[in-house]
């Protein structure tokens, strides 16, 4: 059952109407997801739970707040970015939506953060160290959409969140 995979399809949405209305999250954990699933019929109810820095455009370099986000889940260009000099692109927000897929299909945080120092995360972060992808052979285009979405180069990552959805959607089809 796709179903949980699918969720990140429809948190994906939500990130982009997000973003359409010049809003940016940047801030995208499992922690900020929550999934339940209704008896019946067995459909996932998802709801983002935290709206993240949800800041415009034009101030969220003033508004970001590196501590804010757990360092497992911050994206590697806002590792190092100085205050001020954020760069409000939507390939940021594809990553975060990519580093929690990735989790859901290796079945663990990409990048353990238990018993290691922030700094010691960030640079597992900046330097591409996750765990190994184990799901290349029963769910190879899942996992695929996944290593794009978690690319170190954001310019190889999926171009927004919508195309993150559409590429989930033509995986998983439509969940209700």
């Amino acid at each position: 059952d796709g179903s949980y995979f699918a969720s990140i399809g429809i948190v994906a949405v939500t990130i982009n109407y997000l973003n359409a209305q010049g809003r940016y999250h940047f801030g995208l954990s499992p922690d900020s997801i929550l999934v339940h699933f209704d008896e019946k019929p067995s459909v996932p109810r998802i709801l983002l739970f935290d709206l993240g820095m949800a800041s415009e455009k034009q101030h969220l370099a003033l508004e970001f707040y590196p501590f804010a986000v757990p360092p497992a889940y911050m994206a590697p260009e806002l590792v190092e970015a100085q205050p001020g000099q954020i760069l409000p692109d939507y390939r940021t927000e594809v990553y975060g939506l990519g580093i929690v897929f990735y989790e859901l299909l290796v079945g663990q945080p990409a990048f353990p953060f238990k018993l290691r120092s922030d700094n010691e995360v960030l640079q597992a972060v900046t330097h591409g160290k996750a765990v190994p992808m184990n799901r290349i052979e029963d769910v190879r285009s899942s996992a695929q959409i996944a290593l794009q979405a978690c690319n170190l180069d954001p310019t190889d990552r999926q171009k927004s969140a919508y195309d993150l959805a559409q590429q989930l959607r033509s995986v998983f089809r439509d969940v209700p």
